[in-house]
């Protein structure tokens, strides 16, 4: 029944008489001045405005930005809050965000750009800090192109790749059908870390 039909029955009208001057009390109650000074409404405001404030700091990227060099991408930045620091470097920056608590049972990841030539030691210091054992690539990765990520695996097997003191060695390559399987052997020569 439509909703003008409904108000010429007494019953209806009444309904709607009593939720409007409930509404219209609510509104008053919010809008009166409280003995301290702001109104009920302000205060929830002001209590609104405090807790964006409080996510925005949560959400900025300004240690990501201050790095142009180490980021593959301008717009793509870990927030602050969540970014992965490396504890072995100088400079404790690296495009990368660690992910965990997602839901129960989630295991916790590291979501990180594909490394740039200037950045692949970083890349492996961070696999190691970080005692990560798998790594998931979800990029294409062809020799012709590297815009989305360089090479930072051994080409062949018992191929060595060395950044500092780490030595990466391809043990196993499998190809299936929609992707590529390769057991890595990172050793940190200095702590003789495998």
């Amino acid at each position: 029944m439509p909703v003008a039909a409904t108000l010429f029955d007494e019953d209806s009208l009444q309904q709607f008489v009593a939720t409007v001057e409930r509404y219209v009390k609510q509104l008053d109650t919010l809008t009166k001045p409280s003995l301290k000074g702001p109104t009920p409404l302000d205060t929830e405001w002001q209590d609104m405005l405090n807790e964006q404030e409080v996510e925005s700091k949560r959400s900025s990227t300004a240690v990501g930005l201050s790095e142009p060099s180490r980021n593959r991408f301008r717009d793509i930045l870990p927030y602050d809050k969540y970014r992965v620091k490396l504890t072995s470097q100088k400079n404790d920056y690296i495009n990368a965000s660690l992910l965990k608590d997602m839901f129960e049972g989630c295991p916790k990841f590291i979501a990180t750009q594909g490394p740039l030539n200037q950045t692949e030691a970083d890349f492996w210091n961070m696999i190691i800090e970080q005692k990560v054992e798998y790594i998931v690539m979800l990029s294409r990765w062809s020799e012709q192109d590297s815009s989305e990520t360089v090479r930072y695996w051994p080409r062949d097997r018992n191929d060595r790749l060395s950044f500092g003191n780490l030595l990466i060695t391809l043990v196993l390559t499998n190809n299936h059908k929609c992707w590529i399987e390769r057991k890595l052997n990172m050793t940190n020569l200095v702590v003789s870390h495998n």
